[in-house]
């Protein structure tokens, strides 16, 4: 069902955001699928926005899908 999502949203033009991701299955899954952009616990909790500020300038350009929000990754 997740794959049929993310290709019916590229059909449509659109960027997809998978929300809730929690494990690094979870998210080898949607990088394989193209999927766009992900946020979820696998990345961190609920933060405040200077955190978000701190948690954005450390994980810009590592090349895994964009993340919205989140910091402290697990290995």
């Amino acid at each position: 069902m997740v794959r049929t999502m993310i290709q019916m949203g590229h059909n449509l033009n659109l960027s997809i955001c998978a929300e809730a991701v929690q494990t690094r299955e979870a998210l080898d899954f949607l990088e394989a699928e193209g999927c766009d952009k992900v946020q979820g616990f696998f990345f961190s909790e609920a933060i405040t926005a200077p955190e978000f500020e701190t948690f954005v300038r450390t994980w810009s350009g590592q090349g895994a899908p964009q993340v919205v929000a989140t910091r402290n990754a697990k290995s």
